[in-house]
């Protein structure tokens, strides 16, 4: 029997762990299980990867979009977290997280969104480049939208 000194701390983690993997060490960088990809496998990854981005290309709510600058890029960097998080909110406003919380972040997005657009309608103005307001800025700012063609019918 072990002393209290001597015994050995077992996690909960350690406990539904593969024997032999460290955690601390991604899968892919571990040398024994790792595999080097021949080129023909790699040009079928990379056809793949590249069937998957045409499919959701062609997808209604898709939005293709080449980022021209460093600032682009972010933006769009930040862009699909923040869609994922708003979704998980709003659908677990009540349940796992309070409403006051939930108001609290859409509210703070609404007014960030609102600021960039408020800018990029300047530098538009600036550069005569045609810019449109999107139709939920000009709803969240109060304003009216025209008609759309099956109302004007």
């Amino acid at each position: 029997m072990l002393r209290k000194t001597q015994r050995k701390e077992v996690s909960r983690r350690s406990l539904h762990r593969p024997e032999g993997r460290n955690p601390r060490v991604p899968k892919r960088r571990m040398a024994e299980e790792q595999k080097t990809m021949t080129k023909e496998e790699r040009a079928k990854m990379f056809q793949a990867r590249q069937e998957r981005k045409e499919s959701l290309a062609k997808q209604r709510d898709t939005r293709v979009v080449f980022a021209r600058t460093r600032d682009t890029e972010a933006v769009l960097n930040i862009i699909q977290p923040a869609d994922r998080a708003l979704n998980i909110l709003r659908r677990n406003a009540g349940l796992k997280f309070s409403f006051e919380d939930v108001s609290k972040y859409v509210d703070e997005f609404k007014d960030a969104v609102i600021a960039l657009n408020d800018v990029t309608e300047k530098m538009c103005k600036s550069v005569d480049i045609p810019y449109r307001v999107p139709a939920w800025i000009k709803e969240q700012k109060g304003g009216q939208l025209p008609p759309s063609k099956d109302e004007s019918l």
